[in-house]
């Protein structure tokens, strides 16, 4: 149960940082993780990480999911210190599944 609610937090604070992109390239996997969130709220237990981990696998993709998803900013200092908290909760992610 501690990690459900441990991938839930990554994911929430996750959608925060993808919304304030405002790029509609992200919706798809905004929307999945959406579902996620939603998904853990109607059945906060451990028997759904199968289900979380399929989601997952879906936003995880190669060159059009959240693998290779950065935030581009044009000084590359704005852009390390932009994308340190994406990687974080990438790595964070993708320990869990």
């Amino acid at each position: 149960m501690e990690k459900v609610q441990e991938i839930k937090k990554s994911y929430e604070s996750l959608l925060v940082l993808l919304k304030e992109q405002h790029d509609s390239e992200l919706n798809y996997i905004i929307s999945k993780i959406e579902e996620s969130i939603e998904l853990i709220n109607k059945y906060p237990n451990d028997q759904m990480i199968f289900e979380l981990n399929e989601i997952y696998l879906k936003i995880n993709n190669a060159r059009v999911g959240l693998s290779d998803y950065f935030i581009w900013r044009n000084d590359f200092d704005e852009r390390l210190k932009a994308n340190e908290k994406l990687d974080e909760l990438k790595i964070r992610l993708n320990s869990y599944f």
